[in-house]
């Protein structure tokens, strides 16, 4: 059976999505780690919990070496190490620089500012801010 090759002429042109200036490779990136995001495919209390699992740690090994970084800096460190992700905005702030989300790209997860849902919580209670790496956006022509 003959297998089919496709010819290009000298006029044909290949398009190319645009990408962004490269990025310094992350630890992970160099070893070889493949990018995985630990909030994939997963319902929004159980992304909630690993949060909180992923914060406590980061927060714990903090404590032991001093660092007095907040909880969101350690989150970030622990994305760029674990994922490669160096720029993370939120889907409105990507917006305001004239890019857009790719279709189907897994947010990262951040916690917001506190907010209370009665008065006896005041404070106490932190929403999931959702974030978007460079990778992750395109420009949009305009």
């Amino acid at each position: 059976m003959a297998t089919k090759t496709k010819k290009e002429s000298a006029n044909t042109r290949i398009e190319t999505p645009q990408t962004t200036p490269a990025q310094p490779q992350s630890e992970a990136a160099k070893k070889g780690v493949q990018f995985t995001n630990p909030f994939t495919l997963t319902p929004k209390e159980e992304r909630r919990k690993r949060l909180h699992e992923i914060t406590g740690k980061l927060v714990e090994e903090a404590k032991a070496t001093g660092d007095c970084s907040n909880r969101n800096q350690l989150l970030l460190r622990y994305y760029k190490d674990q994922c490669g992700a160096t720029v993370l905005r939120t889907m409105e702030a990507w917006a305001e620089q004239g890019k857009r989300v790719r279709k189907g790209a897994k947010a990262f997860l951040l916690w917001d500012r506190p907010q209370a849902s009665s008065e006896e919580e005041a404070g106490n209670f932190f929403p999931m801010k959702f974030v978007f790496d460079i990778r992750q956006v395109y420009s949009v022509k305009g």
